[in-house]
């Protein structure tokens, strides 16, 4: 008798969108053709506990006791399940190397131009984008700690309507050190051992950061957009 092979089609994309992604999220809208589209963004419902999570992590890094923006336009999720996977094979991956327990995602803030964020949607977080604002600690792609810091008119400018945008992000900051702006990747956890294993982040004061650089793509996932005036 012939020996028989049998095929066993994995479908890779619905097994992470039934695994990894938010049970928060909702069915991507399809074309005519019956195929998604790369990204979809829900408006939040400003009576929900996830909009309304959002609007206090918000809130509480804005200064807080103080009123230094009118009104929240609309807090928008951003759904891009590609995206989000790569997030999610990297998030694994630094939970493998790095110490057991220890916190490799942060949510941490972006502010940006009106006219980037379809890009950011998209394509996520470019590191080819990087020094348009500054370079201090490093040629990669920055997140603040509070949100005052990314609503500054330098990362967030208002468009033609008096709106800005910022993004509350997942970060996969890891293990860090302080940067410098010569960096284009982080530098080596321990150059004496192995100089091919890095930091996974750098930042502005490793004992109280609020400046971080990630040097990969991957390492941010665009969660929630926030327009505000």
């Amino acid at each position: 008798s012939k020996d028989t092979c049998k095929i066993v089609r994995v479908d890779l994309e619905k097994q992470y969108r039934e695994g990894d992604l938010p049970r928060s999220w909702v069915s991507m809208p399809k074309d005519a053709r019956g195929k998604e589209g790369l990204v979809h963004l829900v408006d939040l419902d400003s009576q929900t506990e996830e909009y309304k999570k959002v609007l206090a992590k918000f809130d509480k890094t804005m200064n807080p006791g103080q009123m230094n923006y009118t009104k929240i336009e609309k807090i928008q999720r951003v759904q891009n399940p590609m995206l989000y996977g790569q997030y999610r094979a990297k998030l694994r991956e630094l939970e493998k190397q790095n110490p057991p327990g220890h916190k490799n995602e942060w949510f941490l803030w972006h502010g940006t131009q009106p006219a980037t964020c379809q890009k950011v949607n998209i394509q996520g977080f470019n590191r080819s984008f990087a020094g348009q604002n500054a370079t201090v600690y490093g040629r990669g792609v920055y997140f603040a700690r509070d949100a005052k810091y990314s609503a500054r008119d330098t990362y967030s400018p208002k468009d033609q309507n008096g709106h800005k945008y910022v993004y509350l992000v997942r970060v996969l900051i890891g293990e860090y050190t302080k940067g410098s702006g010569s960096m284009i990747v982080p530098p080596p956890k321990d150059p004496s051992k192995d100089t091919s294993i890095l930091f996974d982040s750098v930042v502005d004061n490793p004992t109280d950061p609020q400046i971080f650089v990630v040097f990969h793509d991957a390492n941010a996932y665009p969660e929630y957009l926030v327009v505000f005036s």
